[in-house]
């Protein structure tokens, strides 16, 4: 499968529908950029690769949180913004959660910004330009001086324009993303405010996609511990009945069910492994990666990682040799090893 990041012939790559032509733009390419009919210019594909790339990164976070953290970095990381700002929507206030600072860019003038992170949350009140965006979840590009700008964030910015962003999350804007060019030499454009919409636009199912990951380990933990209780309860009970059985108990007719694929059943039943934690287990035993276990079950890499550490718990080990070096001790000298 080729490699979405991978971007080759400039030229034939057609501009994705809303970015700005390099002929009408002047400000990425200049007059004479490389190009070929309707494609576009080497630098904005080089352009388009590291925001595909930071975009692509959202998806190594392990919970939405650590992916919201992340997004001013991968903005810095863009190459187009100088200094970025990622507040929470709290009631009517954003608070200020995380900033920064582009490489290159004099840390010193970006002092006043970082103060506002762990300060008071700043009151959003109708006049202002965030509560415009936060209304429409639309991008705005918020000229200099404009009376509208949020006054706490101008102060922090210095005299210059700014990008104001939504996050929506599960249909509700849950953040705002600040973004400036202070210290560079080009001015902020209609560009920069399509590639911020575009990275935005992302970062939103990307956190609903790990919420809904995270729902499911927490619903199947549940699941895994209520079996066990229910096992637990149900197991005293049937010796009691069968010890006031009045005759002898009868044979368990053979079964045609085949057993299970697993190389030690006892130890299966022992440790109660749930059905997909005993297929996670048989690929550990295996060898198998995390990843190669998420592509062979056909699930997230972190819905593996959660099941590895609930077989863990359950084995009280801490590693995969030790998981597996516990489930063969197990197993009868015959069946030590995976089907």
């Amino acid at each position: 499968m080729p490699d979405p990041f991978r971007l080759t012939e400039p030229a034939a790559i057609p501009a994705p529908a809303g970015f700005p032509s390099p002929r009408a733009r002047g400000d990425l390419s200049g007059e004479g950029g490389d190009l070929s009919g309707d494609g576009m210019a080497a630098d904005d594909v080089d352009l388009l690769g590291r925001l595909f790339a930071a975009i692509g990164r959202l998806r190594e976070a392990g919970d939405p949180e650590e992916l919201l953290a992340s997004v001013p970095a991968e903005l810095c990381r863009v190459g187009r913004f100088d200094r970025v700002m990622l507040s929470r929507i709290v009631g009517s206030s954003i608070l200020p959660l995380a900033v920064r600072v582009a490489d290159g860019v004099d840390q010193r003038r970006s002092a006043e910004l970082r103060a506002l992170v762990g300060g008071q949350p700043i009151r959003l009140t109708s006049s202002m330009l965030e509560t415009e965006v936060v209304r429409k979840r639309s991008t705005a590009l918020v000229a200099r001086r404009d009376p509208r700008a949020l006054s706490p964030l101008v102060a922090a910015l210095g005299d210059t324009r700014y990008l104001v962003a939504p996050i929506v999350v599960d249909d509700a804007v849950v953040a705002l993303v600040h973004a400036d060019n202070h210290a560079s030499r080009h001015p902020l454009t209609e560009l920069d405010r399509d590639l911020l919409r575009t990275f935005v636009d992302a970062v939103g199912p990307a956190c609903e996609s790990l919420s809904i990951l995270d729902r499911l380990a927490a619903q199947r933990e549940q699941l895994d511990a209520a079996l066990a209780a229910a096992g637990t309860l149900f197991s005293p009970l049937h010796v009691a009945a069968s010890s006031l059985s009045p005759g002898p108990v009868p044979a368990v007719e053979p079964s045609d069910r085949p057993a299970p694929r697993f190389g030690a059943p006892d130890a299966v039943r022992r440790w109660r492994f749930t059905e997909r934690e005993r297929e996670v287990l048989e690929l550990l035993v295996m060898g198998a990666t995390n990843g190669q276990i998420a592509g062979r079950l056909v699930v997230s890499e972190s819905t593996v990682k959660s099941h590895v550490k609930h077989i863990f718990r359950k084995l009280g080990v801490t590693t995969r040799a030790e998981a597996i070096a516990r489930y063969l001790r197990s197993a009868p000298p015959g069946e030590r090893r995976a089907s």
